[in-house]
């Protein structure tokens, strides 16, 4: 029976559809019944006990609990049927030291031994299916949002370029206009006056626009990058950087409101280099930047502060924000993807920052105190000489 299951792939397609009831009726013959039959045909001998309560435990590895229970009740009422349909000489207890009720006491204790064991399997099955279903559903929906924001991104960036590059023109020659339009005014051939509170507004709507457009720009970059997956990032190109270098750039690209930039203060001693993607860690600055004037906002207070910081096992940036810090129950979650605090934020910026790290075999680390400050340690590797 069991050669016939090895086969099964040569079955003819109409025997195929009885797979699963062979399959139980091989179980059945194979375990439950004929060692049944077998134990009272030896007599209730103890080797042919243990192998019993041997392949029992097999049984219990290849069926879940209801199946385990069905075969064995019914498998060993049949067995006990067949010896007793073909055994004129009932067993002999004369000499043994083993009685029926040691049989059905071992059987008894066993059975419950497996359905404890099968409850506790099942439970560990039923806690990784689901463990895999939520990775499933977490990959399907990581993967729906970087179609969507490819598409998005795509759609934002073709208007905005005009914008752009409108914003440049217009910033070319606004300065001319208004300058004309003052010599105009003195000269008083203008009709009708532009408001005296308008002119300066007039004169910075173009590094307005400009400013708007490069922040959108940089949005976008962002989401994008917090988008990548593992082996996106492992192919991604790295060389050798200097992170004050990261750090300067990273001041220059942000596009920070008016008295945002004020906020950040840097201690540049301690500079090091390490193997990895300036683009990407600009991208990390970006984020962490972005989560602390947030909360800077919605407390109205706080400052930020970056620093460097030199050990034996790991170079560190280190990025402090004093504005209302978190609990541990919520800190401990922050890279988590898809986790939040923000009302509008989509939980993927710090599960990117963390994926950008470990692909450069660093790591980021948080430390916080709630209501005074959220920490970020970003730990790059020492560059091997």
């Amino acid at each position: 029976m069991c050669f016939l299951l090895v086969l099964n792939k040569m079955w003819p397609k109409f025997a195929r559809a009885l797979l699963p009831f062979y399959w139980y009726l091989t179980l059945l013959y194979g375990i439950p019944f004929f060692f049944t039959f077998m134990l009272f045909k030896n007599n209730l001998s103890t080797p042919w006990l243990m192998n019993t309560i041997t392949v029992l435990f097999l049984l219990m590895l290849l069926t879940e609990w209801i199946s385990f229970f069905v075969l064995l009740v019914f498998g060993i009422f049949i067995g006990w049927l067949a010896y007793d349909l073909t055994t004129l000489k009932p067993i002999s207890l004369a000499h043994r030291t083993i009685t029926h009720f040691d049989v059905i006491g071992t059987y008894t204790v066993s059975i419950i031994m497996g359905l404890i064991f099968l409850h506790n399997r099942n439970q560990a099955l039923k806690e990784k299916y689901q463990l895999l279903k939520t990775v499933q559903i977490l990959k399907e929906k990581h993967q729906l949002l970087k179609t969507l924001a490819g598409n998005i991104a795509h759609d934002l960036r073709t208007p905005l370029a005009s914008i752009s590059f409108t914003a440049t023109f217009l910033k070319k020659y606004l300065a001319m206009l208004v300058k004309s339009y003052k010599s105009a005014k003195e000269a008083e051939l203008i009709e009708k006056e532009i408001p005296r509170g308008d002119l300066p507004d007039i004169e910075t709507s173009a590094d307005n626009i400009m400013h708007q457009t490069r922040f959108s720009n940089t949005f976008i970059d962002m989401m994008l990058n917090n988008l990548k997956g593992e082996e996106e990032l492992k192919h991604t190109s790295n060389k050798k950087c200097d992170i004050s270098e990261v750090v300067s750039e990273y001041f220059h690209r942000y596009p920070f409101s008016i008295g945002e930039r004020e906020l950040v203060h840097w201690e540049k001693k301690n500079n090091f280099e390490f193997i990895g993607s300036k683009l990407m860690m600009i991208n990390v600055l970006n984020n962490l930047t972005s989560n602390a004037i947030y909360a800077i906002k919605e407390v109205s207070k706080g400052e930020i502060f970056i620093w460097f910081e030199k050990t034996e096992r790991y170079n560190k940036l280190h990025f402090k924000d004093t504005a209302k810090g978190a609990p541990p129950e919520i800190a401990e979650r922050l890279f988590e993807s898809f986790f939040t605090r923000k009302s509008c934020g989509t939980g993927l910026g710090l599960a990117s920052c963390k994926r950008i790290l470990t692909s450069i075999n660093g790591d980021i680390k948080v430390r916080s105190k709630e209501r005074e400050y959220m920490e970020f340690i970003l730990e790059f590797p020492h560059i091997r000489k």
